[in-house]
């Protein structure tokens, strides 16, 4: 059985997606299951790197485009001196070296540049030529040369930017086996017998090379507008196929919303579907209800999980609120000062520290500011939480969405008291109204309604004794432990195995 991941998606904001996928990931290795995250989309230096961050190793990725050359390895094994004895360079050619790169100039004023790997620190990843101070073309090596971009320059508005214009995919003999043409937005492949395909193509040609088995699992992290929704619908191999559902699926009083057009019309296609939270998982059947369908076999897996929980050495201090996310407008963090504000105007001793950035963070220094709150609001940035949440004793969050809510769990796993609103799916998971926190109610409410709500429950809680809200935090906590989420993915695998035998 091999499970593949549909995909690491290229181009946007680091996510919650990232995040569930990494965290599957280590999931599955502590079951044993070989499993690939799959690039549909060639990465960047940047983006590639991003993703070994979060803790993939190579032999875990599979490219799409690489499946079309007889090379399958992709990390870095050349050193510098192999390089240059591959490339034909003299040590006196170098110019220049650091602990990221070496430099060397040919005789006809070309400088060539090795990049060194981030995680392999003494091997040759790529390899940068310049011409009179432009990129013309980058190498990718890991045994041997996999890829080439060759960039054109842009002139515009007295500024000259190198663009990539052409991309190759070699052979381990170097010979051309693929290569990627840009158009604007828009991709297109060239194949060794000179048909010129579009990247839809490609991803059913890549697909149909997989040669799926009727033991292996695809799970898709994305559901619509994506280049291999229709292929995998369409594939007929027997391979199990999934959905994973990392938002809200539902649009206002529609059962579904259009990102999940496809789940819906082709329903019968999934033989699962995978949700964060019980909430989530009652609401989609409904849905399909709604829909006047049969819903696929629904399974709640949440996309995090805890280590261990997490004790303060110190006694807590009631007043130590904090919240931890990015500083964007959908979490709100905008109504959670103005709550603080109000509290500490009640006469609540109360701190309150504000983890994370955002587009929003400027916004906030001078919605504190304005409130002259400096002295108990404090704009935090970026910090190891595992050791911020045991100084604290209540975790504050005015989002007004979280599909599970990978902070909440960590607040609850250091045992917080949590406040926030009733809105789907992590509030109500990860907060027992009257137990171990507040739900404030949310819908119909104006802004000033909910900061008054918000800013009792902060009141009430600052000055009472709180140890029960921390013992059931805990006790909550205690099923969200790493070993509690393995045992989850074990019994969702060998379900659809034992549905193979069954068939």
């Amino acid at each position: 059985m091999t499970v593949y991941n549909f995909n690491l998606l290229l181009g946007f904001e680091p996510n919650g997606v990232d995040v569930a996928q990494a965290h599957r990931l280590k999931m599955f290795r502590k079951l044993g299951v070989e499993t690939y995250f799959v690039f549909t989309h060639w990465p960047n230096r940047d983006q590639l790197d991003y993703f070994l961050s979060k803790g993939y190793r190579y032999n875990e990725l599979l490219f799409a485009q690489l499946l079309f050359t007889d090379q399958l390895v992709i990390e870095p094994i050349l050193s510098s001196s192999e390089m240059e004895m591959l490339l034909g360079l003299e040590k006196s050619q170098q110019i220049d070296s650091s602990d990221e790169s070496q430099s060397y100039k040919l005789d006809n004023g070309e400088v060539i540049v090795f990049r060194y790997s981030k995680y392999y620190l003494d091997k040759v990843q790529y390899v940068d030529y310049f011409s009179e101070g432009y990129l013309l073309r980058r190498e990718m090596y890991s045994t041997r040369k996999l890829v080439t971009d060759y960039f054109v320059l842009n002139y515009q508005n007295n500024h000259i930017s190198a663009e990539l214009g052409k991309r190759v995919y070699h052979n381990q003999d170097g010979s051309v086996a693929l290569e990627e043409i840009s158009q604007k937005e828009k991709r297109l492949y060239l194949l060794k017998d000179n048909r010129l395909i579009t990247h839809e193509e490609l991803i059913t040609f890549f697909i149909n090379k997989l040669n799926l088995k009727e033991r292996d699992i695809v799970l898709m992290d994305r559901a619509s507008n994506i280049d291999f929704a229709r292929p995998l619908l369409e594939q007929s191999s027997g391979a199990k196929l999934g959905l994973v559902f990392h938002s809200e699926h539902t649009f206002g009083e529609h059962p579904f919303s259009y990102e999940y057009y496809y789940p819906v019309k082709y329903a019968n296609r999934f033989d699962f579907m995978i949700t964060s939270t019980k909430l989530q998982a009652e609401i989609l059947k409904e849905s399909f209800q709604k829909e006047g369908q049969q819903a696929p076999k629904i399974y709640t897996i949440p996309v995090g999980s805890l280590n261990s929980l997490r004790y303060a050495d110190k006694v807590r201090q009631p007043q130590k609120i904090m919240t931890a996310s990015r500083l964007i407008y959908s979490k709100r963090v905008d109504l959670a000062i103005r709550a603080v504000v109000l509290a500490h105007q009640k006469g609540a001793n109360i701190d309150f520290s504000i983890f994370g950035q955002g587009m929003e963070y400027n916004g906030l220094k001078e919605l504190i500011c304005e409130y002259s709150a400096e002295d108990y609001i404090h704009l935090k940035g970026y910090a190891r939480l595992d050791d911020e949440y045991i100084k604290h004793s209540i975790y504050l969050t005015a989002s007004t969405t979280e599909t599970f809510g990978l902070t909440l769990m960590e607040a609850v796993g250091s045992g917080l008291a949590i406040v926030g609103f009733d809105v789907r799916y992590g509030n109500p998971t990860f907060i027992l109204d009257g137990k171990n926190g507040y739900l404030v109610p949310f819908e119909g409410r104006s802004d000033q309604e909910l900061v008054e709500d918000m800013a009792q429950r902060l009141v009430e809680l600052s000055s009472k004794d709180m140890e029960d809200f921390y013992s059931n935090s805990y006790q909550l906590a205690s099923e969200y432990l790493e070993e509690s989420i393995v045992e989850l993915w074990n019994g969702f695998l060998g379900d659809q195995t034992s549905r193979i035998a069954i068939s």
